[in-house]
């Protein structure tokens, strides 16, 4: 023990009469002086170092933030596709037979023709419902501004016919029996049309070959009338 203490004096004398090595020069070290017991002693700190570039502290962040960027391009490119060009949907319910299946068939929806522009008598358009605004439905177009159409079932009600308003159509299924559409609520407004049928396809394990255009269903039922 004895030992030990004259070794620290030795070191602190030699530390103040400059016999030690100057640790201060060593880099990243700061010096402060203190006394103790009137024995005069430089302390050292480890002055913080520079934080390294991104690059060297994140080897794999460029990968990362490549990978997050092209992921949100496409999300975004996606988002537009479906929302202003095309779409496509699952169709259910009989009120479209034969023309869709009441289950299984998928019809390829074109934005192009949304608030019923370029829509014809004979388009099948998907359109939000005006009396359930959650539902979007398929219907054919039997009657456009200005156009008389039949009120009721054919061979049903007094034949009334009535003019379609402006910025309106007339909605009927192919199904005419399983079928709620213009004969119940009226005409629809053409703002509420999101789109026209131009495909669909009743079997996805044989797709593409299954995929029919729309508009033969359109001409079969014009030959039909």
């Amino acid at each position: 023990m004895a030992d030990l203490q004259v070794d620290m004096l030795r070191r602190l004398l030699l530390a103040q009469r400059g016999g030690l090595p100057n640790r201060t020069s060593t880099p990243g070290l700061r010096r402060r002086n203190m006394s103790i017991f009137g024995y005069t002693v430089t302390a050292t700190k480890r002055s913080p170092q520079p934080k390294a570039p991104l690059r060297e502290r994140y080897p794999n962040g460029h990968v990362f933030a490549r990978t997050f960027g092209y992921g949100l391009m496409a999300y975004i490119s996606m988002h537009i596709f479906f929302d202003h060009f095309f779409t496509w949907r699952a169709t259910w319910g009989p009120s479209m037979l034969p023309t869709l299946n009441a289950s299984g068939t998928t019809v390829i929806i074109s934005k192009y023709y949304r608030r019923g522009r370029g829509i014809e008598v004979g388009d099948m358009v998907s359109f939000k419902h005006p009396v359930q605004s959650e539902i979007n439905a398929i219907k054919r177009v039997i009657g456009m501004p200005g156009d008389f159409v039949l009120r009721d079932t054919p061979d049903q009600g007094d034949g009334t016919m009535i003019q379609v308003p402006t910025g309106h159509c007339w909605l009927v299924g192919d199904n005419l029996p399983a079928s709620r559409d213009s004969r119940i609520y009226g005409p629809v407004p053409l703002a509420l049309i999101k789109g026209k049928v131009i495909a669909l396809w009743n079997n996805w394990l044989e797709f593409p070959k299954s995929v029919q255009p729309a508009f033969q269903d359109v001409q079969d039922v014009q030959d039909e009338g």
